[in-house]
């Protein structure tokens, strides 16, 4: 079909990538998923694709990353990408966003969640906007800085939520949110999935939203555990079927 999305990926494990290109054709995407990265890179260079999905441990650490790399100097800032990883090390995560990378996913990971983020980056790389395009309405939040020893001053300020995964969330804000940064998130959507009013998080990237004056970041949740995991994946599960319900 004319309107399908092409969706590249590559990864060297043969059962990951059967996987997520079933899913993502069950979602009406064309989806075609590489063990070889001279393969993935060849057919990335014979049409337009609007979506890359990259494993960063491919083979061995750091090959991801210069794959990633390469995608950003052949076709620019606009073709979005997201790192796909079995690390549980956060700043291999972070090191990718930094090098062009837009999103990631952990394996092992769920339908749910990766058809949610590539519809986001979807909808992002066609809208006119250069503002980011979330498929699930998420609300506002605030956050306050966590007082240290070097410093009582306490400071809080809007920001907007922008994604949201097993991990912490996505946030835009007015101004820059420097990398170490320890911050308290209150939000109607922390009440809602954790059922409390705030939660712990630290700032492991910060970028320039391009077209923009404001800043984003990604916040990591300080404390991950099963049942956290389990109630966001659920929560994005039941948005998009509400959403679904309502087309």
């Amino acid at each position: 079909m004319e309107n399908q999305k092409l969706i590249l990926g590559v990864d060297d494990d043969i059962e990951i990538t059967t996987i997520l290109q079933r899913w993502l054709t069950m979602e009406k995407h064309r989806a075609c998923f590489f063990n070889d990265i001279r393969e993935f890179f060849q057919a990335l260079g014979k049409e337009k694709c609007h979506l890359c999905i990259v494993d960063i441990n491919i083979k061995t650490l750091g090959i991801g990353f210069e794959v990633i790399t390469e995608i950003r100097k052949k076709f620019g800032d606009n073709l979005p990408i997201i790192c796909l990883s079995s690390l549980s090390d956060m700043k291999n995560i972070a090191h990718a966003i930094e090098i062009g990378a837009n999103d990631y996913i952990i394996k092992p990971t769920s339908r749910a969640i990766l058809t949610q983020k590539c519809q986001q980056l979807l909808e992002m790389s066609s809208s006119s906007s250069s503002s980011f395009s979330s498929s699930i309405s998420l609300p506002e939040g605030q956050y306050r800085f966590v007082p240290t020893q070097f410093s009582d001053i306490k400071l809080s300020s809007k920001v907007y939520i922008e994604g949201i995964d097993e991990h912490g969330f996505k946030v835009r804000s007015n101004f820059l949110i420097q990398k170490g940064t320890a911050i308290w998130i209150r939000s109607s959507l922390v009440e809602e999935i954790l059922k409390k009013q705030e939660i712990f998080c630290t700032v492991t990237s910060n970028w320039v939203v391009i077209g923009s004056t404001d800043f984003g970041a990604y916040l990591e949740f300080d404390l991950v555990s099963s049942e956290l995991t389990d109630n966001i994946r659920n929560w994005i599960y039941l948005k998009r079927k509400s959403q679904e319900n309502e087309r």
